[in-house]
């Protein structure tokens, strides 16, 4: 009997088949028995490039309100984390993407030219069916459909969704105006640059339950080659404002810490016979006399000193002086 479905392997041959493919294969093993492959250095020539470090504090904003915002979409608790932060060609963007995907073309006005956002299709079905009251568990069969109108339409929203908040997450170094172009499931549909251009991929982890998918977000090196400079004199501003955020929080978190408190009543010396002689009823004198502050310690740290008393039946002191350093 005829099989009416492909299998998703036949699927992905076919997707990422290319005219005139199996000839030059073919051609290259019989031209080169020993298997060994030229390599171009030019094509690597922009790494000297190199990363830009904005970025990865842009897209460390992102992550926060693209998690929030995603989270009220879906109703859900969602996590994103930034996976990694890459250097690659187009062409080895295009064959890391997986078959299906969600492709989606943006732009970033006023800079001149396409990037592109991907998201994994199990996150794509997962999305839906929390989104329509499911729990998002389920394993959908993805073999030999493509999306659906209605899941289109979703991921759709989910694509602006992210773009607003990518915009918003670029405004403090450099405003742009984040616009989806169009949306695909070929990989060989998207060729915004030729494949040995260099382009800046940084893939995100989404968690929604437990379904666990990326959203890759590809943008070319020479889109944003205009505002390099821009972005490399943004950088430390960029630091000194994550760092006064984290202080803020550091200090917060501090400040619901919870520490021991003590109070020395004295201290006194003996040697070790008289130690060993000691019974019940003995008296050991102390080394502070009856009016002499106390010394208080904070995690054993000293850092005040106090007269005692009673307040409402409670034992008690009262600070008398603050100690700014530890002193013996």
């Amino acid at each position: 009997m005829q099989r009416d479905i492909l299998s998703q392997e036949e699927i992905d041959v076919l997707i990422r088949h290319k005219p005139g493919e199996d000839q030059e294969e073919l051609s290259g093993r019989i031209g080169d028995p020993t298997g060994i492959m030229p390599y171009d250095f030019t094509t690597h020539g922009s790494v000297a490039w190199g990363k830009i470090p904005s970025l990865d504090i842009i897209y460390n904003r992102f992550i926060r309100l693209f998690s929030q915002s995603l989270s009220s979409f879906i109703a859900r608790l969602v996590d994103v984390e930034l996976y990694s932060s890459d250097v690659i060609t187009f062409g080895e963007f295009i064959r890391t993407l997986p078959l299906p995907a969600s492709l989606h073309v943006f732009t970033m006005r006023p800079l001149h030219g396409p990037a592109v956002m991907a998201l994994d299709s199990p996150l794509v079905f997962a999305v839906v069916e929390r989104l329509f009251g499911g729990t998002g568990r389920s394993r959908a069969k993805v073999d030999g459909r493509e999306f659906t109108p209605i899941e289109q339409r979703v991921v759709t929203r989910v694509v602006v969704l992210a773009l607003q908040q990518l915009q918003e997450a670029w405004e403090p170094v450099y405003k742009l105006a984040m616009q989806l172009e169009r949306s695909e499931v070929n990989p060989n549909l998207i060729a915004v640059v030729p494949a040995r251009d260099m382009v800046l991929l940084a893939t995100l982890e989404i968690h929604l339950g437990d379904v666990n998918g990326f959203l890759r977000i590809c943008i070319p090196y020479a889109l944003l080659k205009p505002i390099k400079s821009t972005l490399d004199a943004s950088f430390n501003t960029t630091w000194t404002d994550v760092d006064q955020k984290w202080i803020h929080i550091l200090r917060r978190e501090m400040l619901r810490a919870e520490v021991g408190v003590s109070v020395e009543l004295g201290e006194a010396s003996i040697d070790t016979e008289r130690f060993l002689a000691l019974a019940p009823g003995d008296v050991i004198m102390l080394e502070r006399g009856v009016n002499d502050p106390l010394l208080v310690r904070v995690q054993y740290v000293p850092k005040a000193r106090a007269l005692p008393g009673t307040v409402n039946g409670y034992r008690a002191i009262k600070l008398t002086s603050f100690i700014a350093k530890e002193t013996e």
